[in-house]
């Protein structure tokens, strides 16, 4: 049932992506006319998305749920790290490389997508993974990229979804709530983020020089490290082990780690790589790679978790 959902938001995903696709192609938007849509999603719908996904009545279940997500999104991050690191050398992984294996499109991505397969009351666990990727995001990636170990703090405690997330969480643990306007506004905004987003990616996707793609032996080689080896490490190690029972329906919350690990590599990669001086083609072409590959892999693994 969930593979089925997953399946046929992927599809309605697509779509969106092939649409954004057809109006570069048709002339209507410019590829670079992404950038504005990009801003929208970062700060305003993700914020709203998160912000509402934090207005639910307080439980004890919602709370041991929330801390089993934040706890998983933690390890997987750091085992992320220390299996990408580890194997570098054996592959030779540039930053780039290192930092499109790392880190996956778990903001725009994940949090509609589950929103569409699992419900809007899963949010919450999607958006503890957003948290936790945005601060290495900010700090480990940000620097690796640049070649340098100098942490720009300011951007980490500044960036507007962190603060969401901060604020959020004061007012879930707080039950503070919401005017029911307020929220409507929210699950406007919330609604949009998947589409647009979407779109996003499928403008991008029209630059892509995707003969040089299948060409090239090394996006191959990331591609598989990134959506298929480590993902279904991740997938063993939540299936196989007691981990899924620290909190009641713990199969499901770690499902929603697993499908920010499983998503394609993040955007933001392509933006580093071009502001650092790298070669944001190759980071571009990872991205879509990863993108076109996850609409089987993401499927399979997730069939074969919930077997």
């Amino acid at each position: 049932m969930v593979t089925t959902l997953l399946l046929k938001q992927l599809t309605i995903f697509f779509i969106y992506m092939a649409a954004g696709f057809m109006m570069v192609k048709l002339g209507i938007l410019k590829g670079e006319d992404s950038k504005v849509l990009s801003l929208l999603c970062i700060y305003v719908l993700l914020p709203c998305a998160i912000l509402k996904s934090y207005q639910a009545e307080y439980t004890p279940e919602l709370r041991d749920g929330f801390m089993l997500a934040m706890g998983a999104a933690v390890a997987a991050q750091l085992i992320l790290m220390a299996v990408t690191y580890g194997i570098s050398g054996i592959c030779h992984l540039d930053a780039t490389e290192k930092a499109s294996i790392m880190y996956p499109n778990s903001a725009n991505l994940i949090l509609p997508l589950v929103a569409g397969v699992l419900g809007d009351h899963y949010m919450i666990y999607a958006s503890a993974y957003s948290c936790v990727q945005g601060i290495f995001i900010w700090t480990h990636c940000t620097s690796m990229m640049k070649g340098s170990r100098d942490m720009n703090w300011k951007k980490v405690f500044l960036n507007i979804n962190l603060i969401t997330v901060v604020v959020g969480i004061i007012m879930f643990f707080g039950q503070i709530h919401l005017p029911k306007m307020a929220l409507d506004t929210l699950g406007g905004f919330s609604a949009a983020l998947g589409p647009i987003s979407m779109i996003v990616i499928g403008m991008l996707l029209y630059n892509v020089d995707w003969k040089n793609i299948f060409q090239n032996v090394r996006v191959h080689l990331v591609v598989a490290l990134k959506m298929v080896i480590l993902p279904l490490g991740a997938a063993v190690i939540f299936k196989c082990t007691p981990i899924r029972t620290l909190a009641e329906d713990g199969e499901m919350i770690l499902l929603v780690t697993l499908f920010a690990i499983m998503a394609p590599s993040a955007t933001l990669i392509t933006q580093l790589a071009q502001i650092n001086d790298r070669d944001e083609r190759y980071a571009a072409a990872i991205n879509a790679m990863t993108t076109v590959v996850c609409i089987v892999s993401m499927p399979l693994l997730t069939m074969w978790y919930m077997k």
